[in-house]
């Protein structure tokens, strides 16, 4: 009797999802229609979201859209789309029926209706939000033929990038441009993206898909009011898609000059008006650039190239990234979503004093975040495996002391175990004219070299943790006028307590625009690398060269005191317009002054074993002479600068777009310290 209920169980299970399946599905409606212009054309690409909910969806090639699985009730929908005007309407879902709702769209001339996230940490239109920011939609990103969304951003007003290969880039603001950007940082759906580690920007090892990209914001200035330590030149806030409001499958085959192919695949979906799910793939394949001008290289006595065989990279590029969600849908407009996500790399990387040569470095995460109209909480982990990556540099150089290839390699080797656990929660509310944010957030950052690269040697541990308070209001005030304060509290194991404010005043014009005043503070804490960074490089006539972290500070041997890290602090002004100029002319225009204290220098020599060596790191002796290259606290460096985005409509399918930024350092004021012996 036993046996043959165990072989009809799967006919009865079978059975009975069936019936629940059915019973959902009766008690939801669809909601579907056309977007088109004012000609009757089609518009694809348009963003229609339900109100106050999760659900939403995109229009496809002819315009057409749907938004299954809804709960009984009226809702409001509303068709969204830069270069046109906003438009809402009301519909009612009946249980097992499709409602229709069709939009007609106005083209305007400028973008003013973008909504944004990133200024306030709240949705705003761009035109109301406290900060610069520039924004990509996913159809510029489309439009952008590049293999990563990074090229889309260097069109964006006020960002500072270069190309690190076939399909690396950097990117940066305001200045101070390095292999790793410490001063701007990178977010992904609420999440701290940066590297464990060395804390330094993630890359090529970024888990998102380019498809999968719903909207990119970059705070330009001093965010670390909102954002906490280390974004004080600027934050990448990437927003990825919702699976109800993007569902179906992508798939994207491209290829190119250096042998490059690259395959792509998204799929969203939905099992019920509870569940949804998202998955991404990606695989990049390409051969990068071999330099081949002969002039800068270096040659022995018979002119023949040192270190072309023995440094012997590999050019050959492989990128491999997945990651899936899934959605639970409490109510229409709360939700609970895991994430997991990796990306794996090999590739040839530039750093500030060499290159290293990647080879199956690894990058993942997993994620749970819920969200819901008033509150917002995420924990999540980051953890890297370095794989096989040895600096290419220094392989060069023990090959040519004697050692084999392959001993070389192992000599030369970076192990990163590092992990890193967040978790942030935040709450907001309004009522009348004030509007009010407020959250904590807190970070347990675990580097883990095996004194590879770090000072992490023996029984050595690095453990790093920080928690942060923060709050914003804003207040709408007579005559168009609005005020937003903003304020941080954050802690550090390493440092002082440090309070980061944000002032700003606005005046709203009516139909055209918004002028704003802003005051920010900011502040860096010293990087892992910075603080920990112990590496040594090829030896120079004779000597061991060692690249240091400053944590404990250094003694000369001429009694010279080079004092430990301090976070580097900045404060700014910034005066900006956004708006129309004009029927015809979209301006956004910002300029700015920053000054920066206990600046932090780049790597800088400061031990000369031919003149004065470093004779004590901290508290301990240095018994052997050695190049001793480490990060100072600079002094005071102050800039100034000017950002210009604009956009001409020439006629209503044609438009011109353009930016121009300038940036100029006006005074260097270092520190006695910093000058005594010559060393800066």
């Amino acid at each position: 009797m036993m046996g043959k209920w165990n072989k009809r169980m799967p006919i009865w299970l079978g059975l009975l999802v069936m019936l629940i399946g059915g019973s959902i599905l009766a008690q939801t409606g669809t909601i579907s229609g056309k977007v088109t212009d004012t000609e009757g054309n089609a518009l694809p690409g348009v963003n229609v979201l339900v109100q106050n909910t999760t659900f939403g969806a995109s229009t496809g090639p002819n315009g057409e859209y749907t938004v299954k699985y809804l709960p009984a009730g009226t809702y409001t929908l509303t068709a969204t789309m830069l270069g046109y005007e906003e438009q809402s309407v009301t519909v009612e879902v009946t249980p097992g029926t499709v409602a229709e709702a069709n939009f007609t769209l106005k083209q305007t001339v400028i973008p003013t209706e973008a909504v944004v996230v990133s200024g306030s940490r709240q949705p705003e239109k761009i035109t109301d939000a406290p900060v610069t920011v520039s924004v990509l939609d996913a159809v510029d990103i489309r439009r952008n033929a590049g293999f990563v969304f990074g090229e889309a951003i260097s069109k964006a007003k006020g960002v500072d990038f270069y190309r690190t290969g076939v399909d690396g880039v950097a990117i940066n603001s305001r200045g101070f441009m390095t292999a790793f950007s410490y001063r701007f940082q990178t977010f992904a759906d609420g999440r701290n993206s940066m590297l464990p580690g060395a804390s330094v920007g993630p890359g090529n090892l970024l888990p998102v898909a380019k498809e999968d990209i719903q909207q990119i914001e970059l705070v330009l200035g001093p965010s670390s009011a909102l954002y906490g330590p280390n974004a004080s030149n600027g934050v990448l806030n990437v927003t990825t898609k919702h699976p109800r409001q993007s569902l179906g499958t992508t798939l994207v085959l491209g290829g190119g000059e250096n042998s490059t192919l690259i395959t792509r695949a998204r799929h969203a979906g939905a099992v019920n008006d509870k569940i949804a799910y998202k998955a991404n793939f990606e695989f990049l394949r390409a051969e990068d650039w071999v330099k081949n001008d002969t002039a800068a290289v270096t040659r022995d006595s018979l002119g023949n190239v040192i270190h072309a065989t023995m440094e012997d990279p590999d050019f050959t590029i492989r990128h491999l990234r997945f990651d899936a969600s899934v959605y639970y849908s409490f109510s229409p407009s709360t939700e609970l979503v895991a994430t997991y996500a990796r990306a794996e790399t090999h590739n040839i990387v530039t750093t500030n004093i060499s290159r290293n040569q990647v080879d199956g470095w690894v990058n993942d995460i997993q994620q749970l975040r819920f969200h819901s109209p008033h509150f917002y909480a995420t924990v999540y982990r980051t953890g890297n495996s370095a794989g096989n990556t040895h600096n290419i540099n220094t392989k060069a150089a023990f090959i040519e002391a004697g050692m084999s290839e392959e001993d070389a390699i192992e000599a030369a080797k970076f192990i990163d175990k590092s992990q890193r656990y967040n978790a942030e929660m935040q709450y907001n509310t309004a009522f009348k004219n004030v509007r009010i944010v407020a959250g904590a957030n807190y970070e347990d950052n675990r580097p883990v070299s095996e004194g590879t690269f770090l000072a992490d040697t023996g029984d050595v541990e690095i453990s790093i943790k920080q928690f942060g308070v923060y709050g914003q209001v804003e207040v709408d005030l007579p005559a168009n006028f609005q005020v937003v304060a903003a304020g941080r509290y954050d802690t550090h194991d390493n440092y002082d307590a440090q309070f980061s404010p944000r002032v700003g005043l606005l005046y709203k014009v009516p139909g055209y625009g918004t002028f704003r005043v802003t005051y920010n503070q900011a502040y860096q804490a010293p990087a892992v690398i910075q603080q920990e960074l112990l590496l040594r490089g090829a030896d120079a006539f004779g000597f061991p060269v060692w690249f240091r972290g400053n944590i404990s500070g250094y003694t000369l041997a001429d009694g010279t005191k080079i004092d430990p890290l301090q976070p580097e602090r900045s404060e700014g002004v910034e005066v900006g317009y956004r708006g129309m100029i004009g029927k015809h002319l979209f301006l956004d225009v910002n300029a700015y002054r920053t000054k920066y204290k206990d600046f932090i220098s780049p790597l800088v020599l400061i031990g000369n074993p031919f003149a004065v060596p470093v004779a004590k790191i901290g508290d301990r002796d240095l018994t052997t002479p050695e190049f001793t290259l480490t990060y100072v606290n600079f002094g005071e460096v102050n800039i100034q600068g000017l950002d210009v985005g604009l956009r001409i409509q020439l006629t209503p399918n044609v438009s011109l777009t353009g930016s121009y930024s300038f940036v100029e350092p006006r005074d260097l004021f270092p520190t006695p310290s910093d000058t005594a012996g010559g060393k800066i």
